[in-house]
């Protein structure tokens, strides 16, 4: 332990993102908890980065007051942020949505450290000419290791993941409203979530604003494609060419076809029982106890492509459904 006045530590965007913040109650009382008796609880760094303690260090900071930090090694980055979530989830005052985006974050990085701690052992097995271990699917044992110490399914921890990784490309565009998300003040499913992260950084700041100022709480797609009218929203973002006067041409503009809103899902329709049939099929005549592991590794990542495609256009449609 190190005992620093004035020492400017790194602060790191993504890490303060998953420390997500203090109510104003909490923040004002670890003020004066600071004041009175010091900064006792030491700030944590990995190398110079703080991994744990900003509201701490911004205070002392802000005060001019010692403080004391201890240092902790990580091999990769994934490790740090593995800690970070595991460590705020043990906090009793998040959101649901809150603890969705830390396990999904978890998730995301630790099946990254099961693929390396499994490559390197690979690596030791083959040097000392010993027989490597079994290939596993790290993605899906990873979620079936987080699924049981959070006491969720593994679907659910993929889900997760799903949406952690695409709150981080809204908060990358517009963070504001991922802090409203967080606090509870607004409401949006996780396939709208999706959708978000789709919108451009303009529109993104636009929707915003029109969040902000109507004092709007939840966001359902029908929201988002209508009350709040997207076209003219991407106008405003981005105004249409001036108009050109037409030339005067002697010929008749072929008439295009009227938009079927429907015609996706009836193409989609028609194709998913013939996947339902294949399915089947393979299950009425496969002997799984001689097929390989390579056949069953592939077959299982696509199944869980297939999973992961299905559930939020599940999700949007009952969205949809309750909104309509």
């Amino acid at each position: 332990m190190s005992r620093k006045l004035k020492y400017n530590l790194i602060l790191d965007a993504e890490f303060m993102r998953m420390k997500l913040p203090l109510s104003e109650k909490s923040y004002i009382s670890l003020e004066e908890n600071i004041f009175d008796n010091g900064c006792l609880s030491p700030i944590l760094l990995w190398e110079n980065t703080i991994i744990d303690g900003y509201k701490r260090y911004e205070i002392c900071r802000n005060w001019d007051l010692p403080y004391v930090t201890r240092h902790i090694y990580f091999q990769s980055r994934d490790d740090a942020i593995a800690y970070i979530c595991a460590d705020q989830l043990k906090r009793n005052d998040l959101s649901k949505e809150a603890v969705s985006y830390l396990i999904g974050k978890q998730f995301e990085a630790q099946k990254n450290i099961n693929s390396r701690l499994a490559a390197e052992q690979l690596h030791q097995s083959t040097e000392t000419k010993r027989k490597p271990g079994r290939n596993t699917n790290y993605s899906y044992q990873t979620a079936i290791d987080l699924g049981k110490q959070y006491k969720i399914s593994h679907n659910t921890v993929y889900k997760y993941g799903i949406y952690a990784r695409c709150l981080d490309i809204v908060w990358e565009k517009e963070p504001d409203i991922i802090k409203k998300i967080f606090s509870g003040k607004l409401k949006i499913s996780h396939q709208n979530v999706v959708e978000l992260s789709r919108l451009p950084k303009a529109h993104l700041r636009t929707l915003n604003k029109h969040l902000s100022n109507d004092g709007i709480e939840h966001i359902g797609y029908s929201d988002m494609r209508h009350e709040l009218q997207w076209k003219r929203i991407s106008a405003a973002t981005n105004p249409p060419p001036k108009k050109e006067k037409p030339p005067e041409h002697d010929f008749q503009i072929k008439k295009l076809p009227q938009y079927d809103p429907d015609a996706e899902i009836a193409s989609l329709s028609l194709t998913i029982p013939s996947w339902i049939g294949t399915i089947q099929r393979v299950k009425e005549n496969t002997d799984f106890t001689q097929i390989s592991r390579e056949a069953r590794n592939k077959l299982l990542r696509q199944l869980h492509n297939m999973y992961e495609a299905v559930i939020p256009l599940i999700d949007q449609i009952r969205e949809d459904k309750r909104n309509g």
